[in-house]
């Protein structure tokens, strides 16, 4: 038996245990003190996973919480450093910002986000950076009862799994990666570089045309860095796949430049809820006029107080009735002479003439 002085210089003699990590994948909600924490130990990079984006944006929106908005656009590169230092929790270290954003958001909610980025008074890039926002058409429902196919889901898991616990060092053999001081990285080869190059050219001829409105344009320069990210993406999954090697190859970077056609389509559709946001309501002011639900003579003050959709904003009111006055609808009523006081509200006349054309 050892004698407790031996027991002693045994347990002096051990190392202080390290307090076990959990790999981690996602989060669903998280402050960015506990963001901080959670990346300092998984320097990969987390998915930020909310199935209704609103509830992050609302909170994001009050006070005492700007950091967490400015947080998450400093984490959009994937390459920044965070250092958090706070009395009770010591100093965390992130060295690598890296989080990517999934979820969903109704098309009406999205669109108060959209103005600000729009009007440049609280555009900060934030919704620039949601790239790969997607608003398709609902299909036409059918009933299906079939089995997935199992084959193609094991394969996807399996890439999946492989490209997660890939040690990219031990990767890149045989691959073209090389590396610097952030770590490991790929290039094109001479063909996908060539079509880099011509979609590249491309992009800044839309970037530069005068007539694209500053937010979007704004949006499409983040395109400049999704391209190549894309590209990277795709020649990973078939290095993990087996079906690729080397450096990026030519398949990859059309598969890429395919993506963001596809995806400035859709930013456009996004935009232009907004962008055609005066449009829009006043196409939907002129049906509640033609359905008489509208009476002559009328002020702002009365459409905002009836609730309709797309004409609850002043502003946007105010917009949809110029745009009607323009196409000869409405005109504005001769305000009644006042020596004194304040100017009334303006009021608004319907054209009778309308109601001619309504078959």
């Amino acid at each position: 038996m050892q004698n407790s002085s031996e027991l002693l210089e045994e347990i002096q003699g051990l190392s202080d245990a390290t307090e076990p990590t959990e790999k981690r994948y996602k989060t669903n909600d998280c402050t960015t003190e506990k963001m901080v924490e959670l990346l300092s130990v998984n320097p990969r990079g987390l998915l930020y996973f909310r199935d209704e984006l609103v509830g992050l944006f609302r909170r994001m929106d009050k006070p005492g919480y700007e950091q967490d908005r400015a947080f998450l656009i400093e984490s959009w590169s994937g390459n920044g450093e965070h250092t958090d230092d706070r009395i009770n929790r010591g100093t965390i270290r992130a060295k690598n910002l890296c989080i990517s954003m999934l979820g969903s958001i109704q098309p009406g909610k999205l669109a108060g986000y959209l103005r600000q980025a729009i009007s440049g008074d609280d555009n900060d890039g934030f919704v620039q950076r949601l790239q790969m926002m997607v608003y398709p058409d609902l299909p036409k429902f059918a009933y299906i009862d079939r089995w997935p196919d199992v084959e193609a889901k094991n394969r996807c898991y399996e890439i999946i799994r492989d490209l997660a616990n890939s040690d990219f060092d031990a990767f890149s053999m045989g691959n073209d990666f090389e590396q610097d001081e952030s770590g490991p990285f790929l290039k094109f080869d001479d063909e996908a570089q060539e079509v880099f190059e011509e979609w590249f050219m491309d992009l800044q001829s839309k970037i530069e045309a005068e007539d694209e409105h500053p937010a979007l344009i704004e949006h499409l320069g983040k395109y400049r860095s999704l391209m190549p990210s894309l590209a990277l993406i795709f020649h990973l999954i078939e290095l993990a796949d087996g079906t690729g090697q080397g450096a990026i190859s030519k398949r990859c970077a059309i598969q890429a430049a395919a993506w963001c056609d596809y995806l400035e389509s859709h930013a456009r559709r996004i935009y232009g809820m907004v962008l055609d946001g005066a449009a829009i309501a006043a196409a939907v002011l002129s049906q509640k006029i033609e359905t008489k639900k509208l009476e002559s003579p009328f002020k702002i003050r009365t459409i905002q107080r009836k609730g309709w959709a797309r004409l609850t904003d002043n502003s946007e009111i105010r917009e949809a009735v110029l745009y009607l006055a323009d196409a000869g609808w409405v005109r504005e009523k001769e305000p009644d002479q006042k020596k004194w006081g304040r100017h009334a509200e303006p009021e608004w006349e319907i054209n009778p003439n309308v109601f001619s054309y309504i078959h």
